[in-house]
């Protein structure tokens, strides 16, 4: 099981924040190990209160 959570654009710090924060809430109370959030382009890694969390274009992703 996973945690998808999808935002256009997470440049913006209270945009990359309240995702995260909802994402690592999900995750811990769910006990959900794989956790992403889709975006148009940006890619990178995240830890949000020990939970990672993994932000990757939705095209790199559905190609998994």
């Amino acid at each position: 099981m996973a945690a998808i959570q999808v935002c256009m654009d997470i440049t913006r710090e209270e945009t990359l924040k309240r995702e995260l924060e909802a994402l690592s809430a999900t995750a811990r109370y769910f006990n959900i190990k794989e956790n992403f959030i889709l975006t148009h382009n940006q890619e990178k890694d995240y830890e949000e209160a020990g939970i990672i969390i993994k932000a990757m274009p939705a095209w790199k992703w559905l190609l998994q």
